[in-house]
């Protein structure tokens, strides 16, 4: 059964409209790579946001407990990137190609769409923290510790 709001423009179906805020989470998302790929490199802020909001996207096209499931792999190792392009810009590609398919009807292309994307977040995270490592291992604890806590924070929905 459909869940439904009341809108300003009438109504709307509850999974119309988180599509709607995944939408714009995901653009947010692109915004910042793009910023961040241009200026040749990401913040320790700018990838705890991206983990942030791919968690709140998680919810909204997975599950209201996606970020349960998910907040263990952000520490633990990630697939490879086969693509050929610096994992970054592959990211960038995975996330504008979820953001073509957010409200897709097809529901198998969409799972293999996310799917997909979520392996490249993992790969980007995975090698962001091993760069952090090998210039500096304090701040690389440091940003450890600080993903921890985004995780522990995030335990209530």
């Amino acid at each position: 059964m459909a869940h439904v709001v009341n809108t300003p423009d009438g109504y709307m179906n509850m999974d119309e409209l988180d599509d709607v805020e995944a939408a714009g989470l995901l653009s947010q998302m692109i915004g910042l790579m793009r910023l961040s790929i241009t200026a040749g490199g990401f913040s320790e802020e700018d990838v705890l946001f991206l983990i942030s909001n791919w968690e709140k996207v998680g919810e909204m096209l997975r599950s209201s407990t996606y970020h349960l499931v998910i907040r263990g792999v952000w520490v633990m190792g990630a697939p490879d990137n086969t693509t050929g392009q610096k994992t970054s810009k592959a990211l960038l590609d995975q996330l504008s190609n979820l953001l073509r398919h957010a409200g897709d009807a097809d529901a198998q292309m969409h799972s293999i769409v996310f799917n997909d994307t979520q392996d490249m977040m993992r790969t980007f995270v995975y090698e962001f923290r091993q760069q952090l490592k090998r210039r500096d291992a304090d701040r690389a604890k440091l940003f450890d510790s600080r993903l921890q806590h985004q995780m522990t924070m995030r335990r209530l929905p």
